[in-house]
């Protein structure tokens, strides 16, 4: 069986993201479920969520990706590669948000 990890992409954590994370837990295990965020902003990341933080200064730094204001926005598939350089051991690496 392949190993799969979620990566619920946000800006912040509030209740709805929260719900969100309780669900994919169920589904994919509370030890390959995370949230994934840039933080220029600090965002608080309460105890007991696992999280995979990126910014500009941070692992994403040795890819030399281009980095516009609004990168939170703009590029989510820097989500994914925040995720692929955090973690290991992952055949499948999903991605949600939490308006879906």
């Amino acid at each position: 069986m392949s190993k799969n990890a979620i990566g619920i992409r946000c800006k912040e954590i509030g209740d709805n993201e929260k719900r969100l994370y309780s669900l994919c837990k169920e589904y994919f295990g509370s030890e390959n479920t995370f949230f994934v965020l840039n933080n220029e902003k600090k965002v608080h990341i309460p105890n007991g969520f696992n999280s995979v933080v990126f910014n500009e200064n941070t692992i994403l730094n040795a890819e030399n990706l281009y980095w516009p204001k609004d990168v939170a926005w703009r590029c989510g598939d820097y989500c994914y590669y925040a995720l692929w350089h955090s973690l290991s051991g992952y055949e499948y690496i999903w991605l949600i948000e939490n308006d879906v």
